[in-house]
Formats: C-alpha cells, sequence, structure tokens
C-alpha cells in the first residue's frame, strides 16, 4: 500500500476546477450540495490520480477502472466528502479482477485532502471480505 495524500492534495489544489467546486458549496443548497457533489467531487479525484501517477482518465462509460496508468495499469480511484453527518464515509471495493490498483481519497469539507491511500488488487482481496472500506481502516491502513 502506499500513502498519497500529499501528493494527491498538491494535485488537487493546482486543478483549475476547484474553483467550480468551491463556488457550487457556497451557493448550492444542503440537499443539491449533498446530493450533486458526488460526481464533480469523483471527477476531480480522478483527474488528480491521473496527474500524479501519469495516467488518463479513461471516462464514465467504463466499467471496473476509472484511470489508465503510462504503464498500463488500471486504477480505480474511489472518493467521498467528510461532512458533519458523514466522518467515516465507506468506499466500495468493486471487483479486484477489474482494477490492478484502487484509490480511496477522503475530502475535507475545504477539499483538502484527509487521506488517499493505493492499494494494489490482491492488497483489496487480503482485507477483508466486505464490500467497502471505511475511512477509518484506510486511515489504520496508511499508519501501517
Amino acid at each position: 500500500m502506499r500513502n498519497l495524500t500529499d501528493q494527491i492534495d498538491t494535485a488537487v489544489a493546482r486543478l483549475p476546477d476547484l474553483d467550480v467546486l468551491k463556488h457550487f458549496q457556497r451557493n448550492a443548497s444542503t440537499g443539491l450540495y449533498a446530493d450533486g457533489i458526488g460526481r464533480l467531487l469523483g471527477n476531480i479525484a480522478e483527474q488528480a490520480v491521473a496527474d500524479v501517477l501519469k495516467g488518463t482518465v479513461v471516462g464514465k462509460n467504463n466499467k471496473g477502472f476509472d484511470v489508465l496508468l503510462k504503464s498500463g495499469v488500471r486504477a480505480q480511484v474511489k472518493s467521498r466528502l467528510r461532512t458533519t453527518y458523514r466522518h467515516n464515509s465507506q468506499f466500495m471495493k468493486g471487483n479486484p479482477e477489474s482494477y490492478d490498483t484502487w484509490i480511496g481519497i477522503s475530502f475535507n469539507h475545504d477539499f483538502s485532502v484527509q487521506i488517499a491511500l493505493q492499494l494494489t488488487a490482491q492488497e483489496v482481496k487480503m482485507f477483508g471480505s466486505s464490500s467497502r472500506f471505511t475511512e477509518q481502516q484506510l486511515i489504520e491502513l496508511a499508519d501501517r
């Protein structure tokens, strides 16, 4: 496993789309914000991973992975926003047979990165049979 928190946080801060997301956050109603933020944040997370790991976002029509690295490695990217009501977000693991590496990113309410952890597909299989990771599990794994 590999802790990418600092690198992903730096990449997110450099993205021009971040200002749009912050504008949306300031101006959206609570319900709209909660419903609409996931897709926007997912796109930002995928782009940040592509920038850090030297890859290309493959698009939403692709099933099983989100970013294709120059090395041919298929990366599945999952992101969540930490909020006052969701401090322990859950991240779907997906099917480890359809990707080579899995990256979970938890964003703070200001869109800074709380944690970004990269696991191989084999590590995803190894850490329990549940279909999800919690943010706390990712923090514990990063501390290993």
